[in-house]
This record gives structure tokens, sequence and C-alpha cells, in this order.
């Protein structure tokens, strides 16, 4: 779980600065030095709610990345594992709301 910067023409006036994400990885180009400083993510509402391209990685700077201190937040997982343990299939829906 990542939080990423919204652009500030986006977003109304008393909005979140930054909206949560999932981290997908990063970006590496052929060549020495191949890193640019890019992240992968996907939209943690588009998932959530399945919207059309919900699947689609979204490059950003890591300069308008943020990851939280401390241990990793994985919401895919928490709810991977509450479906094993109800013995069902996982669903979206079951994703945990993020303020």
């Amino acid at each position: 779980m990542v939080y990423v910067r919204k652009d500030p023409l986006e977003r109304h006036k008393f909005d979140a600065a930054a909206s949560p994400a999932l981290f997908a990885g990063w970006r590496f180009d052929p060549g020495p030095k191949s890193h640019k400083n890019v992240h992968y993510i996907l939209d943690y509402d588009a998932v959530k709610s399945q919207k059309s391209g919900y699947n689609q990685a979204i490059a950003i700077a890591c300069e308008e990345v943020y990851v939280p201190d401390g241990p990793p937040v994985l919401p895919l997982k928490a709810a991977a594992d509450e479906a094993l343990a109800l013995f069902r299939k996982p669903k979206p829906e079951d994703l945990a709301v993020i303020d």
C-alpha cells in the first residue's frame, strides 16, 4: 500500500492531497542505469470497484509516491487470506476501506 499525490488542478480544495494505491513494481529500461525513478501502481479504488482498466498499471515518478513507515500493508493478501479462511472466492469488495 502506497499513497500517490493527486494533481492540485484535478481535486477539490478540501480533498485529500494523496490517494491510496497498490504498488505493482518498478520501471526498468534497457542499458546501464536502467531504473528511471518510476514506480508502477494500481489505483486502489479502481481495483476495489473493478472499474474498466483497473488492471492496467500506471507509471508514476518516485517523487509522487509516499510509502508509509512500518511493516508493509498488503490489502490483497488480507482479502485472499480471509477468503481462504471462509472457503470462498476472494471478492474485491472485501478490501478494507481506506480514508
